[in-house]
């Protein structure tokens, strides 16, 4: 019945008025898994089911005009999506058989008003969803994309940085300052499950020029606060809590083509407000330099550190606490082989434990856990639309047992690796099609399989 929807909404013509857009947004895919076992259970906790399977997703749009800076406008979205461990949804429109949304906003000078639902991001230690420059898992999205996949999971998520919100937003963008004020209900008070949270964040950014460069550097100001009604509900599967999260986000040119990059943050966090207990406060870095035009190449190399209680709630799902390492990357786009487009990339992160960690519990241990992830990946256009790739990606984890800790197994050997072969086809900036095969090897000491994943997948707006 979806599908048969979803090719009704690509062939129907939508009238467009003076006043009136109306659009649809539609994605298909069909992929096949293979495997000598039950199931494929990924590294990162992604778990596909052996066989065929398909998902669709179908958002239509409509669009009124009311004034010249005024817009009203609803949406509706079907899908056989199943959430995952990995492409949880914490947004209220995500993963659902059926949604739907709404909202007004107002435009018009420096003012940018929105209520009903809305797009927001701050950054990647306060308010993001996904990095993309730290989530070789993620940043694969795009039928055209330079980096790699990874095990996607069941959804047909967008793996952007921004949440989709249901509030209120303002953001002002008086001469080279810029601010942000937002306000959401990300969770709906649902008895014996959740409380209603309500989420407010604020951004004060402020952007100025390089004397000696003639570059633009950015400064920003971040604060974000999540925190549940207590009264909302009687009782919850868990008990309501309260995240609150301040940050120093910069983007300095020193040299040409040099800048300093980077975040500083600090969260504070108390997961039951019912009982008298102190708050959970950590620190985060996540900073370094950039060289490049970040247009043809762009190059990063970041120190990373989140203390053990750093656990600001909408961080984006990159970051984990009780760590410290590094991150290196390096893109190439745009190199030519006659009318023959090239772009290369890699990627290396290094995270260690500072305290041995199952799950949320410190097990007091004396041997941290290592996570290694390092990829590769070769995009080849030969033509414009079509385009040929190759990616390549190595994750590890490991970790020594203590005996020393009783009653608990802290050994962690796991090992994945995923080659894959892909041909997309953009027949416009915002329709394509993909073809994609991934070989796919699991090992640890319980587990251990080889899978194949062909895959077609389709995008569609119009």
């Amino acid at each position: 019945m979806l599908t048969q929807i979803l090719m009704l909404a690509l062939t129907a013509v939508y009238p467009i008025g003076d006043r009136l857009e109306v659009g649809a947004v539609a994605r298909m895919r069909f992929r096949y898994v293979g495997a000598a076992a039950d199931s494929v259970a990924g590294i990162n906790g992604e778990v596909l089911k052996i066989g065929l399977d398909s998902r669709a997703r179908l958002d239509l749009a409509a669009t009124f005009r009311l004034t010249a800076p005024l817009k009203l406008g609803a949406a509706i979205r079907l899908s056989n999506e199943d959430s995952d461990r990995t492409l949880f949804a914490p947004d209220l429109v995500s993963v659902r058989p059926a949604g739907a949304w709404w909202w007004a906003r107002f435009h018009q000078g420096i003012a940018d008003v929105t209520a009903g639902a809305y797009d927001a991001g701050f950054t990647a230690l306060t308010l993001m969803r996904w990095d993309p420059t730290d989530n070789p898992l993620g940043s694969g999205a795009s039928c055209c994309a330079v980096s790699v996949g990874g095990l996607r999971g069941n959804s047909l998520e967008e793996l952007t940085e921004e949440y989709k919100l249901e509030g209120a937003r303002v953001v002002l963008t008086p001469g080279p300052l810029n601010a942000t004020l937002l306000m959401a209900i990300p969770s709906l008070a649902a008895p014996g499950e959740s409380y209603r949270r309500y989420l407010g964040g604020a951004r004060l950014g402020y952007g100025f020029m390089v004397p000696w460069l003639g570059s633009t550097a950015t400064l920003a100001l971040n604060a974000v606060r999540a925190e549940d009604d207590k009264k909302s509900v009687s009782q919850a599967s868990a008990p309501p809590m309260r995240s609150d999260v301040l940050s120093l986000n910069m983007d300095l040119p020193v040299l040409e083509p040099a800048a300093l990059v980077g975040e500083l943050a600090y969260s504070m966090r108390d997961d039951n407000l019912v009982l008298a207990e102190p708050e959970l406060r950590g620190a985060g870095v996540n900073a370094g330099v950039r060289l490049g035009d970040r247009e043809n190449l762009d190059v990063q190399a970041r120190y990373m550190r989140f203390d053990r209680n750093f656990m600001p709630l909408f961080r984006a799902q990159s970051i984990a606490r009780n760590r410290q390492g590094f991150r290196v990357s390096a893109t190439r786009r745009n190199l030519t082989i006659g009318n023959a487009a090239i772009s290369l990339s890699g990627y290396l992160k290094y995270l260690r434990e500072f305290e041995p960690m199952i799950g949320s519990v410190f097990t007091q241990g004396l041997y941290p856990g290592a996570f290694w992830v390092a990829t590769a990946s070769a995009r080849f256009e030969p033509w414009y639309g079509a385009v040929f790739g190759v990616d390549g990606e190595w994750r590890l984890n490991t970790r020594r047992d203590d005996p020393g800790t009783l009653g608990y197994d802290e050994t962690l050997d796991a090992t994945e690796l995923i080659g894959s072969l892909l041909f997309s086809y953009r027949f416009t900036l915002q329709n394509s099609v993909q073809l994609k095969y991934s070989l796919v090897s699991h090992r640890e000491p319980a587990t251990s399989y080889l899978a194949h994943l062909p895959s077609l997948e389709l995008s569609f707006k119009i």
